[in-house]
């Protein structure tokens, strides 16, 4: 073989092997795409599945309804309805006084075995209420020995201001970055009075109780907010910590005490119903429930993932468990959470933590909007929240 045809042929082979790597290209292209086309038709036969899964699940119960609207689901726990659709399922709640519940969409949760309890006459526990305050209602203002300093707001532990250049910054990172230099820190409490919104969450939750004829248990969270900024301060020495904790205390008191006057008030609007209230102050009962709610903490695995701040684990364990008061202090099977929608996470982490100790149903109602029309009443400014009287209530 000449050079000449020696070259041909090299030259015409090179050409096939491009060919055929081409080729080879092109077909793993199109199995992979085949690959791709055969892996989303398993994942939307497996979608639809799911779907259908969820949609029977939310459909327990609400068979014989002629309202539903099992597809409008909330954090994968609660589903939206109307108070109609609440009152055909449990008729006891289709008495109630208050016009506007039937105004506005509800959030419910386990609402079929609510009405199986109701119908076999089970005991009935209920809780909710108030937060102890809202955004800008109670402020802390951490001075340093160089003359700075910060303020923050005490119901989300979040730097004070509107300038959002400055970036997000929390009460507990600030005190790690400058722990050695807080000189000093003042309070400023500037709640004065109920909101709408802290009022109609005991309003609701005694109507509906005095409707279905069951025990309540209403939290004020001071035990919790007090651990919540004692975990903030991290470790700041007991010289500093103590005066700041002992203001806050005494400040956390004068609003819990506002909560009281209206409980009472609200409870002589419905006598005979059997109301217990938790605070800080009512050693014994605090006792009571920490004690009870002792073996489904330690034995629940859910336990470390309810936060990533190791300080306000205490805090968040209070919130949470709260809510199965009625099943620690009277020993029910059912307890229903009368709520905002805000504390839908608060009772699916609760069901959580007890498993099927007892059932927990949940009755959510939207936020209302302050007087700027823009935000709710809980998360407004303070000059636009507008405090209430017992006498502008009942």
């Amino acid at each position: 073989m000449g050079v000449v045809e020696l070259e041909e042929m090299l030259e015409r082979n090179h050409a096939e092997s491009a060919a055929v790597k081409k080729y080879i290209r092109k077909e793993r292209k199109k199995e992979l795409l085949d690959k791709q086309k055969e892996i989303r038709r398993i994942l939307r036969d497996e979608m639809h599945s799911r779907l259908e899964e969820s949609y029977g699940e939310a459909m327990k119960g609400y068979e014989d309804s002629p309202v539903h609207l099992p597809f409008l689901r909330y954090k994968n726990r609660a589903m939206v309805t109307s108070y109609a659709n609440i009152a055909r399922m449990v008729p006891p709640l289709g008495g109630s006084r208050l016009g506007e519940l039937w105004e506005f969409p509800w959030l419910t949760t386990c609402l079929g075995d609510l009405r199986r309890a109701v119908e076999q006459g089970e005991a009935l526990g209920m809780v909710g209420g108030p937060c102890l305050f809202g955004q800008d209602e109670v402020l802390i203002h951490v001075r340093l020995s160089d003359g700075s300093g910060e303020w923050f707001d005490l119901s989300c532990n979040k730097r004070c201001s509107t300038d959002s250049s400055e970036g997000e910054l929390s009460l507990e990172d600030y005190m790690r970055q400058n722990l050695a230099m807080v000189e000093g820190m003042e309070i400023q409490n500037r709640k004065t009075g109920v909101t709408r919104q802290e009022y109609i969450s005991l309003l609701y939750l005694f109507e509906a109780a005095w409707l279905l004829k069951a025990r309540v248990v209403v939290p004020l969270p001071d035990l919790s907010y007090m651990k919540n900024l004692s975990g903030s301060l991290g470790g700041l020495d007991a010289k500093r910590r103590e005066p700041i904790m002992e203001r806050f205390r005494q400040e956390c008191y004068k609003i819990t005490d506002l909560f009281l006057e209206c409980i009472e008030g609200l409870k002589k609007a419905y006598p005979g119903l059997l109301v217990t209230v938790l605070h800080e102050r009512d050693r014994e009962l605090c006792s009571l429930f920490c004690q009870k709610r002792e073996p489904y903490i330690r034995n629940s695995s859910y336990m470390r993932k309810l936060t990533s701040r190791e300080g306000r684990m205490d805090a968040v364990i209070d919130y949470i468990t709260m809510l199965a008061l009625p099943h620690y202090l009277y020993g029910v099977n059912h307890v229903i959470q009368l709520d905002s929608l805000d504390e839908t996470d608060s009772g699916r982490k609760c069901q959580k933590i007890h498993g099927d100790a007892f059932c927990l149903h949940s009755l959510l109602y939207p936020e209302f909007l302050s007087r700027d029309k823009k935000h709710t009443i809980y998360n407004a400014r303070f000059e636009d929240k507008e405090y209430m009287t017992l006498q502008d209530g009942i």
